[in-house]
């Protein structure tokens, strides 16, 4: 009987180690963009805070130990209307650094019953959605695209083509939208893929995710023929609350 429970108790701690513990273990990845501008970017993406194992107090003390100029939010906050409270907790964090918080919205978004109450409160906590829409800020041009919104394409390469001699950076969530994109940018960041969260040889085989998954290209760093791609890990998870051989990710862009 003794073995038996001690037998169950290394497999409890076993598969809290190998599928629960990377979820909080939060890996801070550090990316060098060469873009001449000196500026230090927070990347944040795919919160899920249904499922996400990142308090907002842990969040806070990791920012605040960074210098960052710019927080650029990479979609997919939440799926249900009952975790905007929740969200609420982490956003306030953002709005507590005073730094500027530029986001796009992502496929689970959409989920919601009434995506406007999601759009609200990034309005509230003075969080600014670029829908197919740029801004101009310190140096550089921001281009933030919202795939899931028909014609986004069509308006995108046209704002993209208007702009000056500016660094272009671009934000979307799901990376496989820049396999249809020609104009050029500098830098481009996404997430959607978790990287993979489960990560199983040939699991995008299994479950197709678009072109990109297909060839690979699914995390990290990746120089593309209209310019560099870097997909996030994210922070939180879909469907079961663990990642396997993959961590929670935040990503600071050095540009």
């Amino acid at each position: 009987m003794m073995w038996i429970l001690i037998g169950v108790m290394l497999i409890f701690v076993a598969s809290h180690l190998l599928f629960v513990f990377p979820t909080w273990w939060v890996k801070i990845v550090r990316v060098d963009t060469p873009l001449g501008l000196n500026k230090t970017i927070l990347q944040l993406s795919d919160f899920h805070v249904e499922k996400i194992r990142i308090s907002p107090k842990r969040l806070k003390k990791l920012i605040m130990k960074e210098k960052i100029d710019y927080i650029f939010l990479t979609g997919d906050y939440l799926d249900e209307a009952w975790a905007l409270p929740k969200l609420a907790a982490y956003l306030d964090v953002l709005k507590e650094s005073s730094i500027p918080v530029f986001a796009v919205l992502g496929n689970h978004d959409y989920r919601l019953p009434d995506i406007s109450s999601l759009k609200q409160l990034f309005e509230t906590y003075q969080i600014s959605l670029l829908e197919n829409e740029a801004v101009s800020l310190d140096g550089f041009f921001l281009l933030g695209i919202d795939s899931y919104r028909r014609g986004w394409n069509r308006v995108t390469e046209k704002i993209m083509a208007q702009r000056h001699n500016e660094p272009l950076i671009v934000l979307c969530h799901d990376p496989n939208c820049f396999e249809y994109i020609t104009a050029k940018y500098e830098l481009a960041l996404a997430g959607h893929f978790h990287g993979k969260q489960i990560n199983i040889p040939f699991l995008f085989k299994l479950k197709p995710m678009g072109p990109f998954a297909e060839k690979g290209i699914f995390t990290g760093k990746h120089q593309l023929a209209a310019g560099e791609l870097y997909i996030s890990n994210g922070l939180g998870q879909t469907r079961w609350n663990i990642r396997f051989l993959v961590r929670s990710e935040m990503t600071i862009h050095n540009v």
